[in-house]
């Protein structure tokens, strides 16, 4: 039987970097939020205008607010802190002399198959199977020096947004796609199919079917949407070599800085993208605007995530981030039934504001289990999956009491 990777153990409650939890589960609100409009009017409905606005100027405003201070904005943080983890994870595993290579590969490995689940069974909107592939590729840049991975983020940075800027993101040909025929043909599916009818358009539709686009554009865009979150990746990876987040009250002046001008500079950007004053702004909204004001987010929460200390606030919001894989599985899984045909068929009737409410309630009780669960199992339960796919010995989910630890 293959050992390797025993002597390797899953993060304990006393060695976690509880800031780092509760700022993943602060970016898990904000792409719930994006998210609901994904799952309340399609993948495509947004892109092509085909979103209902029953509330009028209250939801065009909740509309407005969604763009600017959460679309783009909040999958950078979750992608950063991705590679910023898996930084941790090797260092752990330097200490005390373990088989990282082939837990690392475990661990992607797992993912991948959560995320393919995920992917063709609950909602297309999956992110995780970007990750665990990008994850692959990832590990091959973990070991580099700081100023290396600073380096491969710079030019991944410069290629995407110079290619974008140039093509403006149009296909071959120089015409922009018209995906509207896509998006009403899958709201269609979504708002009155049943199960079978929603995967077998999920795994047989094809958005570019009806367009003059090759399979070269597609893998065009898998590139690009891999490159932008490597880059992510790597960003988080040099955070977490330089120690800048270990202890934020060494480097203040830094995270001042950092969420001033990264707040300054993705504002505008996403202003102009938004209200449309500059086209070509449009094209660097995912690969530069969102990072940008992600960061800024990092530096906000980071600065002043003292004055959640001894509320329960601070610790619901850390249990909700430990629970995180846990979490977005359940919101998909949640938000599909409440809008699809073959559930409640809410698709596209509570307007903007509705779905921002009905994401502040779920959040809430997400918390609220997060923080009950969490009292009585030391991981959430796909977390715990995850760890038992990757780690050769069978992680515990019980929560040791204070009287069974061992003081060493």
């Amino acid at each position: 039987m293959d050992n390797h990777g025993e002597n390797i153990q899953p993060t304990n409650e006393e060695n976690r970097l509880h800031h780092i939890d509760q700022l993943r589960g602060f970016a898990l609100f904000g792409i719930f939020l994006v998210n609901m409009i994904l799952f309340q009017y399609g993948m495509f409905g947004s892109e092509v205008g085909l979103i209902p606005i029953p509330f009028g100027k209250v939801d065009q405003a909740t509309h407005w607010m969604i763009q600017v201070f959460f679309e783009n904005n909040f999958y950078p943080i979750f992608s950063f802190l991705f590679g910023f983890g898996a930084i941790l994870l090797m260092n752990r595993s330097k200490e005390i002399d373990g088989h990282f290579r082939l837990l690392y590969m475990r661990r992607m490995t797992v993912l991948f198959f959560i995320g393919v689940s995920h992917l063709f069974f609950i909602w297309d909107g999956d992110i995780l199977l970007t990750y665990a592939i990008t994850g692959f590729l990832f590990f091959l840049f973990l070991k580099c020096r700081p100023f290396v991975i600073l380096l491969w983020v710079v030019v991944i940075a410069v290629f995407l947004n110079g290619a974008a800027v140039f093509s403006q993101e149009a296909p071959p040909g120089g015409e922009s796609i018209d995906f509207s025929p896509y998006a009403k043909q899958e709201q269609s599916v979504l708002s009155e199919g049943s199960y079978s009818d929603v995967l077998n358009h999920r795994l047989k539709g094809d958005p570019l079917k009806e367009t003059e686009m090759n399979d070269a554009y597609s893998l065009l865009v898998f590139v690009t949407v891999i490159l932008k979150t490597l880059m992510l990746f790597l960003l988080g990876a040099f955070f977490a070599k330089k120690g800048w987040l270990h202890t934020v009250s060494k480097y203040k002046t830094l995270w001042k800085a950092l969420m001033i001008y990264t707040g300054f500079f993705g504002l505008i950007m996403k202003l102009l993208i938004v209200s449309d004053t500059v086209s070509i702004f449009d094209s660097v909204s995912d690969s530069l605007a969102g990072p940008l004001l992600g960061l800024s987010y990092i530096s906000l929460f980071v600065l002043n995530g003292h004055r959640l200390s001894h509320t329960k606030m601070k610790k619901s919001l850390e249990r909700v981030g430990r629970m995180a894989l846990t979490n977005y599985l359940i919101q998909s899984a949640l938000m599909t039934t409440v809008f699809y045909g073959y559930g409640l068929g809410w698709f596209a009737q509570l307007g903007v504001i509705g779905g921002a409410t009905l994401v502040v309630v779920v959040f809430s009780l997400q918390m609220t289990y997060s923080y009950w669960w969490l009292e009585r199992f030391s991981h959430g339960p796909v977390e715990w999956l995850w760890r038992k796919g990757a780690y050769v010995t069978q992680p515990s989910i019980k929560r040791e009491s204070d009287k069974d630890k061992k003081v060493f």
